[in-house]
């Protein structure tokens, strides 16, 4: 619905769907590519990937299902080794790694433990990335 809009516009239509919604409670149904604009309002998601089904849950649930941890390149790899990595993002000697499962309790200094995005949950469950885009 908001494909063409600019980005206040599609502000003001998320803003308006809201509002009538807290009037009228009933389940909307929002299909888009924008992700990261919709995650903040939308409280399940499902994923269809080539006319797949590949998932559908609480947005919550799909947040939580890993986590990203970031540090130095040499850091990241040494303490994923035996993890369950998704992916990872390397740009010069930083690195991102995004993790199935719970954050652990202790992370070495200098490694940071973040949130998995909508966003990054989609692109991973669809197999789409950077490194697909390049072959």
């Amino acid at each position: 619905p908001v494909l063409g809009l600019d980005a206040a516009n599609r502000e003001l239509f998320y803003k308006e769907l809201l509002l009538d919604y807290s009037e009228n409670k009933r389940m909307v149904i929002l299909s888009t590519h924008l992700i990261e604009e919709v995650s903040n309002i939308i409280d399940e998601a499902v994923i269809i990937h080539d006319g797949k089904l590949l998932m559908h849950s609480p947005t919550e649930q799909m947040a939580n299902m890993g986590y990203s941890l970031s540090g130095r390149k040499d850091d990241v790899s040494a303490f994923t080794g035996g993890l369950d990595v998704i992916s990872t993002d390397v740009i010069g000697g930083f690195a991102t790694a995004y993790i199935k499962g719970t954050v652990p309790d202790a992370l070495p200094e200098g490694l940071e433990a973040g949130r998995l995005s909508l966003q990054k949950v989609f692109v991973e469950l669809t197999g789409v990335n950077m490194e697909d885009s390049n072959e």
